[in-house]
């Protein structure tokens, strides 16, 4: 392992190591349930990144090895499927419970291609996939997001993922380029997190506890207000529509008289709004 390597491979995983600590920390602050697939996901990454670590700086048993190198596969798998799952709760529009199976055959597929030589061109072909699809999401939903922080997140985060798509090619196609390429990634990726947590403790620092806006001043209905608990606890609107025993079509147009009442166009914004869900 050259100097190099090393010292990219160690700031990766201090900075990574940094990010999860201030995942966990949100999620006992403002018990927003979305931070948990992002405890999840940075965990994965900072796994896959002490295993890699181990493996280069010693000589390790085969076995142990064996083992090691099987274990990272199977994270990164996970983290394949964290991933378009992360993006969809990021703007505001989580899957339900059996729409993020989908993505469960996506992880499989990865981790196999890593066992298999002739299949690495796939794992790679997976791996693009699914970032693409990601970025895409954000990108679709940006225009309809009117918090400025928020925007800037997305768009920050657009711009990282977009730039590291030639990283994530070069890092499964050329032979030992994991050695410098995945740390790049794992490092501007948990980089861009450990700013955003930063910047909102510092929000919430300066803001203080924020209440809940009156909905009765904007002529809230009582169902309508159901809906909106519905929406800051992270569920979709098929989930809603089952919950409150009504159709999807009916809970399409209270969402739609929501944010005509509310003046907003987004999920996202009703969630800062409210203070609560995803953005809390």
């Amino acid at each position: 392992m050259t100097a190099a390597v090393l010292f990219v491979s160690m700031l990766s995983i201090a900075v990574s190591c940094m990010a999860l600590g201030l995942a966990i920390a949100s999620v006992v602050l403002t018990k927003a349930k979305w931070n948990r697939w992002f405890i999840m996901f940075q965990s994965c990454l900072v796994f896959t990144m002490v295993a890699g670590f181990m493996l280069t700086l010693s000589a390790a048993d085969p076995v142990f090895g064996s083992v090691l190198r099987y274990l990272q596969h199977v994270t990164m798998g996970v983290a394949v499927v964290l991933l378009p799952i992360i993006s969809s709760f990021i703007v505001g529009k989580p899957w339900s419970s059996k729409g993020r199976l989908a993505f469960y055959p996506f992880g499989i597929i990865y981790v196999i291609g890593g066992f298999t030589p002739y299949l690495e061109i796939i794992q790679t072909a997976v791996f693009v996939t699914v970032l693409v699809y990601s970025v895409t999401v954000l990108w679709v939903n940006l225009g309809k997001i009117e918090d400025h922080r928020t925007r800037t997140f997305i768009l920050t985060l657009n711009i990282v993922v977009v730039s590291l798509i030639p990283t994530a090619i070069v890092l499964f196609l050329l032979p030992g380029s994991e050695q410098i390429g995945f740390p790049v990634y794992v490092l501007a990726f948990s980089a861009l997190l450990l700013v955003y947590f930063y910047n909102r403790f510092s929000a919430m620092s300066r803001d203080g506890e924020k209440k809940q806006p009156d909905l009765s001043q904007f002529k809230v209905t009582e169902r309508e207000t159901e809906v909106i608990t519905c929406i800051c606890n992270g569920m979709t609107n098929k989930e809603i529509a089952k919950k409150l025993n009504i159709s999807v079509n009916t809970v399409n147009n209270h969402v739609a008289n929501i944010f005509e009442k509310l003046n907003i166009n987004s999920r996202v914004d009703l969630l800062r709004m409210m203070n609560g869900g995803l953005w809390s």
